[in-house]
């Protein structure tokens, strides 16, 4: 009984995360459009705010909160628990097909690099693609495709490298997770 009520309870929770990111999505896509003249950090700022709003299960109530009227007063569960037992279903189906497709891509990509060379300490010549990336976490490495000479070589490398340095390959594989468990969410 306890467990069934906590199940539910969070449920309920992640329904609500999932309503009050849809709203802040809509909130910041019109803000951009306000702010696109501005910096990108501006931007880049506001999408912090929606991926905390789906990661963090905490919510404020107060004058200023950002919710929706109707819902302000609700508590229980909206739907028959037939129905919620085959929406988690669909749920963790969604979120495995998600992971599945992240993991394919991942693998193709891991497979043509397979035979990279090694040009200096972190940067390798790959046959297999026709741009530079970076792909790792921990020790990430810049493939960069045959063909690339020069100085555009130099300003290809310091590109990936200031991905490296900024953190995106994190930020790639945070948003990869909040993807697979927010699926559904536009």
């Amino acid at each position: 009984m306890e467990k069934e009520r906590g199940r539910e309870e969070m449920a309920e929770a992640l329904w609500k995360m999932n309503l009050y990111s849809c709203m802040l999505i809509l909130y910041v896509l019109v803000v951009r459009r306000v702010i696109r003249k501005y910096s990108k950090l501006f931007s880049y700022s506001l999408w912090v705010l929606v991926a905390a709003r789906l990661w963090v299960p905490v919510f404020l109530n107060g004058p200023f909160s950002i919710r929706p009227i109707l819902l302000a007063g609700f508590t229980g569960n909206i739907l028959p628990a037939d129905v919620t037992a085959v929406l988690k279903v669909l749920y963790f189906l969604g979120v495995f097909a998600v992971a599945g497709m992240f993991m394919s891509q991942y693998w193709k990509t891991r497979s043509q690099v397979r035979l990279a060379v090694r040009e200096t300490k972190n940067i390798w010549r790959c046959e297999g693609s026709s741009s530079a990336f970076v792909m790792g976490l921990i020790h990430p490495r810049i493939y960069i495709p045959y063909g690339l000479e020069g100085t555009k070589q130099w300003y290809v490398v310091q590109h990936e490298k200031m991905h490296i340095r900024h953190g995106d390959p994190w930020i790639s594989a945070a948003a990869m997770v909040t993807l697979c468990l927010h699926w559904w969410n536009p």
